[in-house]
């Protein structure tokens, strides 16, 4: 019994850890295309997100690119017009404040055509 609850001590320990150091934050690298979203050589075919690409996208998931790191968000809309972004960890914050930030929106691609 002792020992069982040794393991389980030890699980959860791990996990606190895990879940304190876990970064949801991509970096970019522009030269492989499957990881940058970025129009750039290459990968042309990526475009940029707006507005009104946003409002038709109700719980698909997309790139925000900010002081360029990558950050995936869950597109949410509320009211039917607010788009809302809300982040892995569950925080969110609204299309203006972010483009407010400097940051632009891109279409989450895993590969390449």
């Amino acid at each position: 019994m002792d020992f069982l609850l040794l393991c389980i001590l030890f699980l959860v320990i791990g996990y606190i850890i895990y879940a304190t150091t876990r970064s949801e934050i991509t970096y970019c690298d522009p030269t492989e295309c499957a990881s940058c979203p970025f129009p750039h050589e290459g990968c042309t075919h990526r475009k940029e997100l707006f507005y009104s690409n946003l409002v038709e996208m109700d719980g698909q998931y997309i790139y925000i690119d900010l002081d360029g790191r990558l950050i995936p968000v869950r597109v949410y809309i509320a009211d039917m017009k607010n788009v809302w972004l809300v982040s892995e960890m569950g925080s969110m914050t609204t299309y203006d404040d972010i483009k407010k930030a400097g940051g632009k929106f891109f279409e989450k691609v895993s590969k390449t055509p």
